[in-house]
């Protein structure tokens, strides 16, 4: 069976302490170990100190596989992504942001499964992932909290990704011959593109998922400053701008072409979402409300009641009076 090689694409940004955490991690790799020659970093310096970068990468025990390419002034994150994979000529690529990491054995099960022939369908293999909470103390970074994320996704279906992304970048190993069918990351979306991106692979190919715990998506509560900060949680206004404007052009792209297609199904299902969610808060406005209600209604009956007892016991006990006087 043939053995492809993959390319690990590295977005950075003045975040020397997250780089070099990333880039002992792609080092800390078992695939590294058993093929070092198959794996190649190409890290995208977006605008950063480019003397810093070049000193930490040549320190690095994978310096001789590491390509680092400057921008002297940034040109964003999805511009980045297109410039590292363009600069790769490999069989397989993943996306690893500076401050997300794997577990040892990702990349050895990820290009396993894509390497077998029975998989030559599938234009991507996605692994379970966690999200790490973590906070900035100093020069290092300390967890303070991991959850599974999304554990009920085990096959990526179509209509579920018009719906919402199901996977992050990091968890996400797919065939460098992808872009060839769908093209590059769409760079005038600032956050989103990713989604984008999945959907157009879709279209044309199918992704598989290892229901295996390998990718960790990192989250910074409280960071000191907007460099330290996680995309998805500091620009969440930006996320759900992104969003309806995605939407909107792919609807638009439908109703140019006269068809029902992933504009129409997206718009859709984001409709039914909100419609459930509305649904989902009034029920529970109703649910407070009545409970609201019948504790009141106990509360009244208790005390209603209290004096009746009361005079019921003060009766009973006259009656036991009376019949022992006789």
């Amino acid at each position: 069976m043939d053995q492809g090689t993959v390319a690990v694409v590295v977005r950075t940004k003045d975040r020397p302490v997250l780089l070099a955490r990333a880039l002992d991690d792609i080092g800390a790799q078992t695939l590294v170990a058993a093929r070092r020659d198959a794996v190649s970093v190409v890290v995208v310096n977006d605008g950063g100190d480019a003397a810093r970068v070049a000193a930490l990468v040549a320190g690095h025990p994978l310096a001789d596989r590491i390509t680092v390419l400057d921008n002297a002034s940034s040109r964003g994150r999805w511009p980045a992504a297109n410039q590292g994979v363009a600069g790769v000529a490999s069989d397989y690529v993943v996306l690893h942001d500076d401050d997300d990491t794997w577990k040892p054995g990702f990349l050895a099960a990820t290009t396993a499964f894509l390497d077998a022939p029975e998989n030559a369908d599938y234009a991507g293999v996605v692994t379970f992932s966690e999200v790490v909470h973590e906070v900035q103390r100093g020069e290092t970074y300390v967890e303070t909290a991991r959850e599974p994320f999304a554990r009920e996704i085990t096959h990526i279906s179509f209509l579920e990704l018009c719906r919402r992304n199901q996977f992050p970048p990091i968890a996400y190993l797919y065939r460098r011959s992808v872009h060839d069918a769908v093209g590059p990351y769409d760079e005038s979306m600032a956050v989103v593109a990713d989604w984008e991106f999945n959907l157009r692979t879709v279209r044309r190919f199918d992704i598989a998922v290892l229901t295996e715990d390998l990718a960790n998506w990192h989250f910074r509560d409280g960071g000191e400053g907007a460099a330290d900060a996680n995309v998805t949680r500091s620009n969440a206004w930006q996320y759900d701008e992104h969003k309806v404007r995605l939407f909107n052009r792919l609807l638009r792209d439908d109703l140019d072409a006269g068809v029902l297609g992933v504009g129409y199904f997206a718009n859709l299902l984001q409709l039914l979402d909100r419609d459930e969610s509305e649904r989902d808060a009034n029920v529970h406005l109703h649910l407070e409300h009545a409970i609201a209600q019948i504790t009141d209604q106990a509360k009244n009956l208790a005390d209603s009641t209290r004096p009746v007892i009361t005079r019921a016991n003060v009766v009973k006990g006259a009656q036991r009076v009376v019949r022992r006087g006789r």
